[in-house]
């Protein structure tokens, strides 16, 4: 279920790997710290052996998806960035035209997309082609996923500020099943050996 008439940023919608550190939190990733009083070392437990884990956020929900599948505009808005550096990688941000939370502006965040295929000040309707997944920024080790945020900020910092939980607008967390979302596509398109093609009807 989407809210205020948005639609899933995938017609295949599942949290990478089933696991909740793909999703949105404070705290839901670990991370160890470098020592500041031994050079090359990390700061361990209290036995002295192993490395002491530090919470580490995760700004948004990682969605599974084969390289190039195709990322649509959840709701009619306006493109106010794109960009190809960074842990973000090749990335599109997206001003939602309507859409509310907290009386506020919505902002989506599609990332380490392969390729985007909108620019700068474009108008966007929902339903439409705004790039397709892949690995870029620091997911280049990682499976092909796409990197979703909503935000409240169009450039939000480090750490979760500025950004909201995506379960703000989508129901339910989808880490076990798909949520499949076909809505408004006449046909699903695919890339196979580098070419957009036509696998097979959209079906709800």
């Amino acid at each position: 279920m989407a809210e205020q008439g948005v639609r899933w940023p995938l017609v295949s919608n599942k949290i990478r790997g089933g696991k909740l550190s793909n999703t949105f939190g404070a705290g839901v990733r670990t991370q160890t710290k470098k020592d500041p009083e031994k050079p090359g070392q990390n700061i361990k437990n209290p036995d002295g052996k192993t490395d002491k884990l530090f919470p580490k956020p995760h700004q948004g929900w990682d969605f599974y998806a084969a390289n190039g599948t195709p990322c649509y505009a959840i709701h009619d808005g306006k493109v106010i960035s794109t960009a190809s550096d960074g842990d973000y990688g090749r990335r599109v941000v997206i001003e939602l035209d309507t859409v509310k939370v907290d009386g506020g502006k919505v902002y989506a965040m599609y990332a380490h997309l392969s390729s985007y295929v909108v620019g700068i000040g474009e108008k966007v309707k929902k339903n439409d082609v705004i790039g397709y997944t892949g690995s870029t920024g620091n997911a280049s080790n990682t499976d092909p996923h796409l990197h979703f945020e909503l935000r409240n900020v169009a450039a939000p910092g480090k750490g979760i500020s500025g950004r909201m939980s995506p379960m703000r607008l989508f129901k339910p967390l989808p880490l076990k099943n798909a949520v499949m979302d076909c809505s408004g596509l006449d046909d699903l398109w695919t890339f196979e050996d580098g070419k957009l093609v036509k696998k097979s009807q959209c079906s709800q």
